[in-house]
């Protein structure tokens, strides 16, 4: 099995599958490989096909399945298709090999008839990438001021398209978006601050200027347009006028050069964020 898990990287995992015995609710499923972060263009660390088959000889012979959006969805290695017996990467795909629901429900029940189950206080999600709590505790620290620079730039980037089979017409609508930057004061209020785009901080966003995949607008010197003080901020993002899922990269910066080893680097993460159309973070300007 192999998912798109965004951020340039692929979940995997090896599972042996045996059809349902009579009056089982569900094919017998034996997990051999654990679920694990891999790079889609590099080859499978340390998952090999004979090494698999060398200390699992039971596994000789039986066919290999390729499940998952990531074998028709990205362009990955030929060795990931090597490991099936295709070293070319053109075997066929069944469209259907991918759980749905119904599937999830057939093994849990099945799971909780062996005795598999948990008080459901305690039911909690298996993160795959243990990285994703301690980047999302990363990035909430980067959002709170603890620089003492005497100035701060902005840079507002939308990162480049996976390489996927979207449809053109798709990512044109999907990223036709504009970005505003606003004040968010202590009393829950709103205040517009400027709308931002490849020119960089404009009055009016147009079409033809809008920030698209792979975009960076020029670094904005947010002491000048804010003035001194601990500010509240977020990016919005906007679809048709209407609040939309933020794309947005953001870094800040004593020096307008975002590479700077100094600078906060910030990126959009559901487990941050409360809504879903901003970024937010909070800059100390001194006078």
């Amino acid at each position: 099995m192999a998912s798109d898990a965004r951020m340039g990287e692929i979940y995997v995992a090896l599972c042996a599958v045996q059809a349902p015995q009579p009056g089982a609710l569900a094919p017998s499923v034996r997990l051999l490989v654990a679920p694990r972060v891999e790079r889609p263009d590099a080859a499978p660390a340390a998952l090999s096909r004979d090494e698999i088959e060398r200390t699992m000889p039971e596994l000789r012979g039986w066919r290999w399945l390729l499940a998952g959006d990531a074998w028709h969805g990205l362009r990955l290695d030929p060795a990931w298709f090597a490991l099936a017996g295709d070293a070319t990467g053109s075997l066929g795909l069944d469209a259907a090999a991918a759980a749905d629901a119904r599937d999830v429900a057939e093994l849990g029940l099945a799971a909780w008839q062996r005795g598999e189950a948990v008080d459901a206080a305690l039911a909690a999600p298996r993160y795959v990438r243990d990285k994703v709590a301690l980047d999302a505790g990363e990035q909430r620290r980067l959002r709170e001021p603890d620089s003492d620079w005497t100035r701060t730039w902005l840079v507002v980037a939308i990162p480049p398209v996976p390489e996927a089979t979207y449809e053109e017409s798709l990512l044109v609508d999907l990223y036709n978006n504009t970005i505003e930057l606003v004040m968010l004061t202590a009393d829950g209020t709103i205040r517009h601050v400027t709308w931002i785009d490849k020119r960089g901080a404009v009055d009016v966003s147009e079409p033809a200027s809008q920030l698209y995949a792979g975009d960076t607008a020029p670094a904005i010197e947010l002491n000048g347009l804010l003035g001194p003080g601990t500010h509240r901020l977020a990016l919005r993002s906007f679809h048709q006028g209407e609040p939309f899922y933020s794309f947005c990269h953001a870094t800040l910066s004593p020096v307008p050069e975002a590479a700077d080893p100094r600078a906060r680097r910030l990126v959009f993460m559901n487990e941050v964020e409360a809504d879903r159309s901003r970024l937010t973070f909070t800059v100390n300007l001194p006078g």
